[in-house]
């Protein structure tokens, strides 16, 4: 099965969207573990753990708007890109003939 090159692009606007989200996410994933590590009996705690839960789950949801808005730019950046390149790829249209020309052809 052979892969067109609307499949590829898809594909790496994809992994952009994506990158976009794993680089706003991971820090606060990497602070969780962290302080999981570090204060495993906090985390244990039903009345703990699930304070501590909500709170990831508020970091979280309040980088949302921040991977939305790097996303959009990113899209706009590729709708920008595609236009520029199918406005370069226009040819312009042969000039429209004129009257003088038309008799010509008829005459000929």
């Amino acid at each position: 099965m052979t892969t067109s090159t609307v499949d590829t692009a898809l594909a790496q606007l994809g992994q952009l969207l994506l990158n976009n989200a794993v680089v706003q996410v991971m820090p606060i994933v990497s602070a969780t573990l962290t302080d999981i590590e570090n204060n495993p009996s906090v985390w244990t705690n039903p009345a703990s753990a699930f304070l501590k839960g909500v709170g990831v789950l508020g970091q979280l949801q309040a980088t949302l708007p921040s991977i939305e808005s790097t996303s959009v730019t990113t899209l706009a950046s590729v709708v920008q890109a595609l236009i520029a390149v199918g406005v370069a790829k226009l040819t312009p249209a042969a000039p429209a003939p004129t009257p003088t020309t038309i008799v010509t052809g008829l005459t000929s």
